[in-house]
């Protein structure tokens, strides 16, 4: 944390009789603050730091107001919350006043008229350790929420250099099925699958012993028999020496995973070969199509050239025929030209009387 800007972080409960120097130092301190909360007199302190008591770091008040003063508001006030810093705000210090402020913890006491450098200083000393208190409590806490979360889906085990395991969780019993007892003492190779290769836990050993993170996944054998992996990850843990103390896993249940995965795997191969076959029976389809249709073609090529003779032949007919049916029609023409003449000659025959025989 950075102590200079930690005061942007802060809300102030000011309370100040006079409107003057109350919007002087609201003035002053505003740009450095996350909030000032005002209030006029002791009363009306009193409700506003009740009304926002969980926002609130720290309180300066004026000592002599009307209707409540300084010091009765921050009796009340510290019976709320004994902690919280106080400063208090006066012309004339009265030593009667001082030890009264020594009893209740007054944290500083500001001189009006303010120096407000020295203000913000004493502002800074008396909110810095509180503050500091809250956010280590803060991160303590939010620790404690991620524990527990990871404690609540981990498998979380920890043994001595020599392996011999010394914790595990709960989720590490229900799983394996042995109950803590059984496994502190023990290695994890009560938990070895026999299909596991000795070199995984060669190279798991060699990493994290040379202060390394080893990760990966583990095929475990329960106390039932039933398999299940887990994805763990093992580390070690060192002592202000950087000497390895022990070693922590934090492993999590990866068997239905696994299983699916393998299922998918297997069933893309089964496609995989399906498909394939599928390919290969299309292929010669495909083959025996092209060699259809490439002897349709032919035959294609072949009937067209029969036709075209037929056709040719055709033509040929038409002509020949056309031909000789003019030459046809001619010839019945000339026929009847020459009945006409013929019937003319006779006509002048018998008209001249001249024998036919």
């Amino acid at each position: 944390m950075d102590n200079n800007n930690f005061l942007n972080n802060l809300t102030v409960l000011y309370v100040e009789d006079s409107k003057i120097v109350l919007q002087k130092t609201i003035d002053t301190l505003k740009p450095l603050f996350k909030d000032i909360i005002t209030a006029n007199d002791g009363e009306e302190g009193l409700k506003q730091y009740i009304n926002h008591k969980d926002n609130i770091n720290i309180i300066i008040s004026d000592i002599n107001m009307p209707n409540m003063s300084g010091i009765d508001m921050i009796k009340r006030i510290k019976q709320i919350d004994s902690h919280i810093p106080c400063i208090l705000t006066t012309s004339v210090v009265e030593s009667a006043t001082f030890i009264e402020a020594i009893n209740i913890h007054i944290t500083h006491y500001a001189i009006k008229p303010f120096d407000y450098d020295i203000l913000i200083k004493q502002i800074k000393k008396a909110c810095l350790l509180n503050y500091q208190k809250k956010s280590t409590e803060n991160k303590i806490h939010k620790e404690e929420q991620y524990h527990k979360a990871i404690d609540s889906v981990a498998l979380i085990s920890r043994t001595d250099t020599h392996g011999k395991i010394t914790y595990v969780n709960k989720s590490f019993c229900d799983i394996s099925g042995y109950q803590a007892n059984e496994l502190i003492g023990n290695s994890h190779k009560m938990l070895k699958h026999p299909m596991m290769q000795n070199s995984l836990y060669d190279e798991l050993w060699t990493t994290i012993k040379d202060g390394g993170v080893w990760y990966g996944i583990i095929k475990n054998k329960s106390k039932d028999g039933n398999t299940y992996f887990v994805k763990s990850y093992i580390f070690p843990i060192f002592n202000d020496k950087h000497h390895i103390k022990e070693y922590m896993s934090i492993a999590l249940l990866v068997t239905t995973d696994e299983e699916a995965k393998r299922e998918l795997r297997k069933g893309l191969i089964k496609n995989i070969s399906s498909q394939k076959l599928a390919n290969s029976s299309m292929l010669k389809e495909n083959e025996q199509l092209k060699n259809s249709l490439n002897q349709l073609r032919v035959e294609n090529a072949n009937h067209n050239k029969e036709l075209i003779f037929v056709q040719t032949n055709l033509e040929n007919e038409k002509s020949k025929h056309k031909a000789t049916k003019e030459y046809l029609n001619f010839t019945e023409h000339k026929l009847k030209d020459l009945e006409k003449q013929h019937d003319k000659l006779l006509k002048a025959l018998k008209k001249k009387k001249i024998p036919l025989d």
